[in-house]
């Protein structure tokens, strides 16, 4: 009678082991493919926790910004509310973040949900950049899985509850567990045995990534298909999934989910540069992203006013310099396409001064901005700040701080016709050096300049503008702006603003065709021996990793093409 009490017993146990495993049929990685979207109050205490929200040392503006205006929302369900909330992308966010976020690959995420999943992904990667391998799919955990479970009444149910378990599994067509037959005996707890495959899942998931990044990456260098075919597949197929309809999606969803971990961090994993700087660049994006889910605003204000520095009066072919400071004030980055002083002359045409371009703001930060114009029309001219975001708007209307005026922002010039007309100028032919295709040499091409005071200057300005032939290739960056030239003894000193190496495509021979372009270019007009190049008025050292433009450069004929 006790036997079949005890086998009762055990029928009881088999529907509700079953139960229980269909219950563990995810790995914990889960949330990178299935439907859950909204996070609870655990998520958001991770995401406060990994973000460093109050105590980055790295990122302190936004420990401010974060105790200053919602250190309240620690915790509360107000912040759990805002990054519950579907995400809304606008141009700025795409820019500011510099993510592969598509409004068409959004769906329903939330904030949250996209800030949970990118941390997943970042442990992900730094497991899969590791020189070992992960333990295998049996490790310690299995080996106490007998510690703390209850105590049953007798070996017979031990006995049974094993036997149970071992035909469940078989049943259901479960892969080998290389768990002992002891060790399943010991599975009294029914709860553990859903913690349990779980933890397997896992296991063999990490373990189908770590092959996969292994082989994607040097010296492997597997494509897609080959890496996941080859080495992960045969992993993920392990993962314990009862239904084979939700088996083949999780396998097709998860070979997705590595494709694009590799797309979007190869580079680093390659590079072996999943470093400090990277995790800090990571967590500054989604601590924006965050604020953004809280309405925050960038807030762009003129402190200091506009100011034409050149003296007057101003005549026709002069060049005047202007200056104003802009700063952040918000609680977001704000990223500018085109930062200048625009202006209209007498016939309401665009008078600009120089472009700035892609000038990123931070909170609390500020930007010097100078620039120059050359007057080439008499009359009168109105100039004023304004900037263009990333959604090609014009704000031609800045705010201003609390000490200046809507008239510090703008300023109104006279230009007269020079009495005296000039002389014409005498026109000489240069060689000016461009890249060749392969960029291995520089190759001269024959251009005529005019000859005037500013003739160094002019130099600069057509090697900006590139090759005429079409067998050539530019070696300075678009938007590049010459600040200032000028000659001491037999050195010349040519002062580029920063997108000289803010828009270099980089590569050590690109780098030395920009440098020795300049170089060898100027040397060919006497009495110039050496360059020295500097950027924003400073030498820069490692301007560019492979060169050093520290110091006055002589011409090198080993990089023109013989």
């Amino acid at each position: 009678m006790k036997f079949w009490i005890s086998f009762h017993r055990s029928r009881k146990l088999i529907v509700v082991t079953i139960f229980l495993l269909l219950l563990a049929t995810l790995p914990a990685y889960a949330a990178l493919w299935d439907n859950k979207i909204n996070i609870n109050t655990q998520d958001l205490q991770r995401i406060i926790t990994e973000l460093r929200i109050y105590d980055d040392p790295e990122l302190p503006y936004y420990n401010e910004i974060f105790r200053l205006y919602y250190s309240s929302y620690t915790g509360s369900k107000e912040l759990l509310d805002a990054l519950n909330n579907k995400i809304e992308i606008t141009q700025q966010v795409m820019k500011i973040l510099d993510a592969d976020i598509k409004k068409e690959d959004l769906g329903n995420l939330t904030y949250g949900r996209y800030i949970l999943n990118a941390i997943n992904e970042e442990e992900l990667v730094e497991m899969g950049i590791k020189t070992g391998s992960p333990g295998q799919a049996n490790g310690e955990y299995f080996s106490k899985l007998g510690e703390n479970l209850a105590d049953w009444e007798s070996q017979l149910s031990k006995l049974l509850l094993t036997k149970i378990i071992v035909a469940t599994c078989t049943a259901m067509g479960a892969p080998a567990l290389s768990i002992g037959i002891s060790t399943l005996g010991l599975f009294c707890d029914l709860s553990i045995i859903g913690i349990s495959i779980n933890k397997l899942n896992e296991k063999w998931y990490e373990k189908a990534f770590w092959f996969y990044m292994q082989f994607r990456n040097e010296p492997n260098n597997y494509d897609h298909i080959g890496a996941w075919e080859s080495y992960a597949e045969p992993n993920v197929n392990h993962i314990f999934i009862l239904s084979p309809e939700k088996q083949k999606k999780a396998r097709k969803a998860i070979e997705e989910n590595f494709k694009s971990l590799w797309n979007k961090y190869g580079d680093h994993i390659v590079n072996n540069e999943l470093d400090k700087n990277f995790q800090s660049q990571q967590r500054e994006s989604l601590k924006i992203l965050l604020l953004y889910a809280l309405g925050s605003e960038p807030h762009p204000i003129i402190i200091s006013p506009l100011k034409i520095t050149t003296d007057s009066p101003y005549y026709v072919g002069d060049t005047i310099n202007a200056e104003f400071t802009i700063a952040n004030q918000g609680t977001l980055p704000i990223k500018f396409s085109v930062l200048t002083i625009g202006g209209r002359d007498n016939d309401n045409q665009v008078a600009d001064f120089s472009h700035r371009q892609n000038i990123i703001l931070k909170p609390i930060e500020s930007y010097d901005y100078k620039g120059t114009i050359t007057l080439n029309k008499a009359g009168n001219y109105h100039f004023f700040c304004t900037y263009q975001t990333l959604d090609d708007e014009w704000n031609t209307n800045v705010d201003v701080g609390s000490k200046l005026t809507d008239e510090d922002r703008t300023e109104d010039i006279s230009v007269e016709k020079n009495e005296v007309e000039p002389l014409p100028a005498e026109m000489i032919e240069v060689n000016l050096y461009f890249s060749d295709s392969q960029a291995m040499y520089l190759v001269p091409e024959r251009r005529k300049i005019l000859k005037t005071s500013t003739l160094t200057r002019d130099i600069v300005n057509e090697l900006i503008k590139g090759p005429a032939s079409p067998d050539l290739y530019p070696t300075i960056p678009q938007g590049t702006q010459v600040n200032k030239v000028y000659i001491a003894g037999d050195i010349v000193y040519i002062d580029l603003s920063e997108e000289v190496f803010k828009n270099h495509p980089g590569g050590s021979s690109g780098q030395l065709m920009t440098v020795y372009s300049i170089v060898n270019t100027l040397t060919e007009i006497l009495p110039m021996r050496r360059v020295q190049i500097l950027v924003e008025g400073n030498e820069k050292k490692n301007l560019f990793r492979h060169i050093d433009i520290s110091r006055p450069l002589l011409r090198d004929e080993d990089w023109i093409k013989p």
